[in-house]
């Protein structure tokens, strides 16, 4: 087997995140605003402002420690080692042995949980509540990706992605029902873990960041949006996917990646569009509504199956 393809997959899927990212925020900005009945600002604007960042030193409090200094920088690599994993338009990358599904949640979790101690660090009131509603919405993001992930393994009997993936696309229609629950589960927590809108008042957390330390946590939300979209579109939405051996029909994978994304951001910007289900005190809501369909998909994919 050639080894030259995989290697220039991943280089092409690289690329086509760090495309993918000015792209999706503009349009999600832009979305959001026309559903609201606004013009709203064109696709790159949002852009804009975050080159104006970049070109900006950072202002932090003498009393910062360098944990609370270094979490932008370390929050924005492990979200986007987790977006280089999930494949996009090719599977068997040269990166592919060790995308596991298990292995994308732990990162994941690790970028929150920096979050959390970036807010409990700040030592401010609103970073204090900020570190808590975190706390409390791990508690039930956590369980309720460990059941998806626990179902999707299930069915497939593997936690590699490409396997999964591939898997999924030969699953017997009779599953059907599964997929769509375990579908709604991660757009619900999609949503929940996304919360905020792109380059809108930054969370509590944030405030006390600027210049290129604030650049850098809204390419690390951005990220980590990418990277639930790019889940739900290569394991709920197999379909399209090529193998990185197939240079001739990487065309067509990156076709029906960029389709899947476009659809699935429209979406999100369509569930988005009812202000109440943004706000924080909702949160939790949604993601208890993620954790019972994770524990629905079970017990139906038990039921099909027998408990086998």
């Amino acid at each position: 087997m050639n080894p030259l393809p995989p290697i220039l997959a991943e280089i092409l899927h690289l690329a086509l995140l760090l495309a993918a990212l000015p792209v999706l925020t503009g349009f999600l900005g832009w979305a959001d605003a026309r559903l609201a009945g606004r013009r709203g600002p064109g696709f790159i604007a949002p852009w804009r402002a975050l080159r104006r960042l970049l070109r900006n030193q950072p202002v932090l409090a003498e009393e910062a420690s360098p944990l609370f200094c270094h979490v932008p920088l370390a929050r924005c690599a492990v979200l986007l080692a987790a977006a280089i994993l999930v494949p996009s338009f090719a599977r068997f990358m040269v990166l592919a042995p060790v995308a596991d599904v298990l292995a994308i949640g732990g990162l994941l979790a690790l970028a929150r949980v920096s979050e959390i101690l970036a807010a409990i660090d700040s030592g401010s009131g609103p970073g204090g509540a900020a570190a808590a509603h975190a706390i409390g919405r791990m508690a039930l993001l956590e369980p309720a990706m460990l059941l998806v992930l626990f179902a999707l393994a299930a069915m497939t009997g593997s936690t590699n992605l490409d396997a999964v993936s591939a898997a999924l696309r030969d699953v017997p229609a009779g599953m059907g029902p599964v997929l769509i629950l375990l579908g709604l589960a991660m757009a619900v927590m999609t949503l929940a873990d996304h919360g905020r809108r792109p380059f809108a008042a930054p969370d509590a957390w944030q405030r006390d960041y600027s210049g290129r330390d604030l650049a850098l946590i809204e390419i690390g939300d951005a990220l980590r949006l990418l990277v639930w979209l790019n889940l739900i579109a290569s394991l709920i939405l197999p379909w399209g996917l090529v193998t990185a051996q197939a240079i001739l029909d990487w065309p067509v994978g990156v076709l029906a990646w960029a389709a899947k994304i476009g659809t699935l951001a429209m979406g999100l910007a369509l569930l988005a569009a009812g202000r109440a289900v943004l706000r924080p005190d909702r949160t939790r809501e949604l993601l208890a509504g993620a954790l019972l369909l994770g524990l629905l998909a079970l017990v139906v994919l038990f039921a099909m199956t027998g408990g086998a």
